[in-house]
C-alpha cells in the first residue's frame, strides 16, 4: 500500500507538553532497558486513545463524526494513543530540509546514534559544510567519532542510511508531484574508518573534501598518489613552480593554511593513508 500524506494540525500547548512530558519518559525507560517503544506503548489507557481520523491523513481515513468512509465501513473504529499520535503529527521535526526541497533523516539501530547524527546534520548543512548526502552523512560520522569517542559496532555501521524524502513530477498535463522516498548508505568498511577517532580527527585536520571523498568513494590509494605529487611539489620553493603545479595546488587544494604549508598538508595525507591501511588489515584480521 503506499504511503498516503498525512494533514497536520497544530497541537495545543496542553496536548504539546503533554506529548512531549509522555514521549520522554518512554525514550528514557528505551535508553535504560532497551525496550522498542512499540512494545512499552501496546498497552495504553482506554482514556488516552483518540480516534484515527483524518487530521492523520485524508486519503483513507475517515471521521467519526462527520463524513464516512465505506474503507472504514463507515465508521472510525481505529485507535492512536498519544505517544503514537505525537510521532504521526510532529514527525516533521526530524526531517532536516535541503535546499532542493527534499527532506533527510539518518536512521540508524541505536537511539543514540540517531539522535547524535541527525544534530550533527542538521549543524553541518546550515553552515554549508557539506552539499552531498554522501558528504552530510560523512561528516556526521566524523563528528559523532571526535565528540563522543563512539566506536560503531559491526551491525550499526552496517545498518546506517539516510532516508531522503523528495518530490518527483508525474507526467500530466497539469504540474503535479509526488512524494518519493530514497534511501542512501556507506559500505561497510567506510562507516568503520569514519568512526576510528584517529582517522576522524585527522581527516578534520585536513579539512579538504578532495580528500573526504576519497575516503567516501573507498578510493584509499589514491590518497597516497595525491600526497606523494603534493610532496614533490611541496619540495620545491613556490618561485620555481611550472604552470602545471600551481594549477594541480589551485585546483586540488582549497584551504590557505594547507596552500601556505603543503610540506604539513602532505605528511598528514602520508599519515591518514597509513591509518586507513592500518584499520583496514586489522578488520581482515577479526
Amino acid at each position: 500500500m503506499p504511503i498516503m500524506p498525512i494533514k497536520l494540525r497544530l497541537l495545543s500547548k496542553g496536548e504539546l507538553i503533554f506529548c512531549l512530558r509522555e514521549v520522554t519518559t518512554e525514550v528514557k525507560a528505551m535508553w535504560s532497558l532497551s525496550v522498542p517503544l512499540a512494545q512499552i506503548s501496546s498497552r495504553p489507557e482506554k482514556a488516552m486513545l483518540l480516534f484515527l481520523n483524518q487530521a492523520f491523513g485524508n486519503i483513507l481515513l475517515g471521521s467519526e463524526k462527520t463524513f464516512g468512509n465505506m474503507y472504514w465501513n463507515n465508521t472510525a473504529r481505529d485507535y492512536v494513543c498519544p505517544r503514537c499520535e505525537f510521532i504521526l503529527m510532529c514527525h516533521h521535526l526530524a526531517l532536516t530540509p535541503l535546499s532542493d526541497g527534499s527532506e533527510i533523516f539518518i536512521n540508524a539501530p541505536s537511539f543514540q546514534v540517531i539522535w547524535y547524527l541527525n544534530k550533527y546534520a542538521k549543524t553541518i548543512y546550515s553552515k554549508k559544510q557539506a552539499k552531498t548526502l554522501k558528504e552530510i552523512l560523512g561528516m556526521s560520522l566524523i563528528e559523532l567519532a571526535i565528540k563522543l569517542n563512539l566506536q560503531l559496532g559491526r551491525w550499526t555501521s552496517m545498518s546506517i542510511e539516510v532516508v531522503s524524502k523528495y518530490k518527483k513530477e508525474v507526467e500530466s498535463k497539469d504540474k503535479k508531484y509526488k512524494d518519493e522516498i530514497s534511501f542512501f548508505s556507506l559500505p561497510y568498511e567506510v562507516a568503520q574508518l569514519l568512526s576510528n577517532k584517529s582517522i576522524a580527527n585527522l581527516l578534520n585536520q585536513i579539512g579538504e573534501f578532495k580528500i573526504l571523498n576519497m575516503v567516501l568513494d573507498g578510493k584509499f590509494n589514491e590518497i597516497l598518489k595525491f600526497s606523494e605529487r603534493v610532496f614533490r611539489v611541496a619540495l620545491k620553493p613556490k618561485n620555481e613552480w611550472v604552470k602545471h603545479e600551481n594549477e594541480f595546488i589551485n585546483e586540488n587544494v582549497k584551504l590557505e593554511g594547507n596552500k601556505n604549508n603543503l610540506t604539513s598538508f602532505s605528511q598528514n595525507l602520508f599519515k591518514l593513508y597509513a591509518l586507513i591501511e592500518e584499520e583496514i588489515k586489522k578488520e581482515v584480521l577479526r
